[in-house]
């Protein structure tokens, strides 16, 4: 029972400890101000989305996604949404820069409110940690091979 315990805390922490797109913004979110949407709750709700996000995955996990993830006709379509992903994500980044870079003044978002900004952030940091394999490979021990 104890090695399990260790086992799982050493897991746990292994998973938790490389700083990531989520650290970055739960720092960004807590540096802002109130009036910002920024502040300890805002960054909190970031950190308990990833927490959500990371239970989903370890449940997905011990449900049998592992061996599902390990076909390599899954992995090859999952490769190809991913790039899929990317390449639209980049797109859409690059004409947003580009577009900002034209007008010569840096875009200023306004603050909304407090449910809108709730479901922005639970949304945001679900879909980043749930688009990872870090948290599958770690979790089943299986690694992408």
């Amino acid at each position: 029972m104890t090695s399990t315990l260790v086992n799982g805390f050493v897991l746990g922490w292994s998973v938790a400890w490389p700083p990531g797109p989520v650290n970055a913004e739960m720092i960004r979110r807590g540096l802002l101000l109130r009036q910002q949407g920024g502040g300890f709750w805002s960054a909190w709700r970031v950190g308990l989305g990833a927490c959500s996000a990371d239970f989903l995955w370890a449940l997905a996990v011990t449900a049998g996604a592992s061996a599902l993830l390990n076909k390599p006709q899954v992995r090859i379509s999952l490769g190809v949404v991913s790039l899929g992903l990317l390449v639209i994500l980049a797109i859409f980044f690059s004409l947003a820069a580009w577009k900002t870079a034209r007008q010569g003044q840096d875009r200023q978002e306004k603050s909304p409110g407090i449910s809108q900004s709730a479901a922005n952030t639970a949304a945001a940091v679900i879909s980043s940690a749930l688009s990872s394999h870090f948290p599958v490979r770690e979790i089943s021990g299986s690694g992408w091979r």
